[in-house]
């Protein structure tokens, strides 16, 4: 950076339109969730469940949620939900609930505690997402050929993984994630669609490189303005459901506070090119 211009303020405006957009997550009542367990080696691992309410006949496609670094909070399951709503069978599994002595998750605002994934191996981790994909192919009411990954932050490397070490996988969406930086990453076969924030400069600042070596089967957006974490699906109770339901908040941003909508509008954006990546 050259020092012209001023980040720091462009980021606290982020960050101040991200906690006026906040509110309680809502219940969905199109989509149901479950606690389920899924085998991964000799540990079962803990996770959320959400299934299309309609049974549109046939076998669903399916999708596998990654959470970032606070484990399954009620923002995941919030995500795993919208997508049932949209005929996804969803899978969000806790990758922490692998661990007997689980850390807390860390409020937000209060950093300074190592977050709830700091003890898990990276190796340990990606075993345990592909388990999740082998616990959706034997579903009987999914489509084997159609699971798909998304993953935010923490997760998005992740799904990166997941997508190198899986040629079966239909597709892979990347919110805010760091690129896989190995000589595995050729291998992906499917198409992975990429959500970044223009304040998250160190991850943002791979999306070239990564064109690079993926080419046509990567496509990504850089949303303005926005920082990591603006979609929801990490710490934070933003009321994402409501944003891209179109609804108000329960607790609604003033119609005048240009950043809250704008913080809305990408929101919506990133979620309506995520499903049509996927469909």
């Amino acid at each position: 950076m050259n020092g012209s211009t001023d980040h720091t303020g462009s980021y606290h405006r982020t960050i101040t339109a991200w906690f006026a957009a906040c509110a309680v997550l809502v219940a969905v009542p199109a989509a149901a969730g479950q606690a389920v367990t899924y085998p991964s080696g000799t540990t079962r691992i803990e996770a959320y469940l959400a299934r299309p309410s309609t049974d549109a006949g046939g076998r669903s496609p399916a999708m596998i949620v990654i959470h970032d670094t606070q484990g399954l909070t009620d923002a995941v399951r919030a995500t795993a939900r919208l997508f049932a709503t949209e005929g996804f069978v969803a899978l969000a599994p806790d990758l922490v609930s692998r661990l007997a002595d689980r850390p807390q998750q860390v409020p937000a605002g209060r950093g300074r505690r190592p977050a709830p994934v700091a003890p898990l191996s990276l190796g340990q981790t990606v075993q345990d997402v592909a388990a999740a994909f082998a616990f959706l192919q034997a579903d009987a009411g999914v489509d084997p050929a159609r699971i798909s990954v998304a993953g935010f932050g923490w997760g998005g490397w992740r799904a990166f993984k997941l997508a190198e070490l899986t040629p079966t996988l239909h597709r892979a969406v990347v919110f805010y994630g760091t690129t896989s930086n190995d000589r595995q990453l050729h291998n992906i076969r499917a198409p992975v669609l990429g959500h970044y924030a223009e304040y998250d400069f160190q991850t943002t600042a791979q999306v070239l490189a990564t064109k690079r070596r993926l080419g046509e089967r990567f496509t990504y957006y850089i949303y303005p303005d926005m920082d990591r974490g603006f979609f929801g699906g990490s710490s934070g109770a933003i009321d994402y459901e409501a944003l891209v339901r179109g609804r108000e908040p329960q607790t609604a941003p003033s119609r005048t506070d240009t950043a809250a909508a704008t913080v809305t509008d990408a929101v919506r954006l990133a979620w309506n090119r995520t499903l049509d990546f996927l469909r």
